[in-house]
């Protein structure tokens, strides 16, 4: 299962002695469990701290170092006392994906065009493809 086509556990854990009130997401891979942890901020309201504590989290695990960020869709789903919240990463659609694999596969094509000019099948389904998801 991809990374990205999974739900965010987002849990109110309340202070103890050495330790204050926060938020925790969790996500759940195959071989592994993420975690984050955010300090609940009494100036926003619930809601605000769950998916600050969320926007957070992906940005900590899936863009460390720049560019689109992911997204939270912020209608969140209650269930057995936990929120849970779906994201979606800020430039991986499936279009846009698509459309980065099918590019590097024309230009390794029109490289081994210029060398051998016969016709390609592949070559021309990867045009028509790469029309597709213009």
């Amino acid at each position: 299962m991809h990374r990205d086509s999974q739900a965010l556990r987002v849990r109110y854990v309340g202070p103890t002695n050495t330790k204050p009130a926060r938020a925790v997401v969790t996500q759940k891979a195959p071989h592994r469990t993420y975690r984050h942890s955010m300090e609940w901020r009494d100036d926003l309201d619930p809601r605000e701290n769950r998916l600050l504590a969320v926007q957070e989290f992906l940005d900590n695990q899936f863009n460390p170092y720049g560019g689109e960020k992911p997204s939270v869709n912020p209608e969140g789903l209650y269930f057995d006392g936990d929120y849970y919240y779906t994201w979606q990463s800020g430039e991986c659609t499936l279009k846009k994906r698509l459309q980065r694999i099918v590019q590097m596969y024309l230009r390794e094509e029109e490289k081994h065009h210029a060398e051998d000019p016969q016709p390609d099948h592949i070559y021309h389904d990867l045009l028509a493809v790469d029309n597709w998801t213009q």
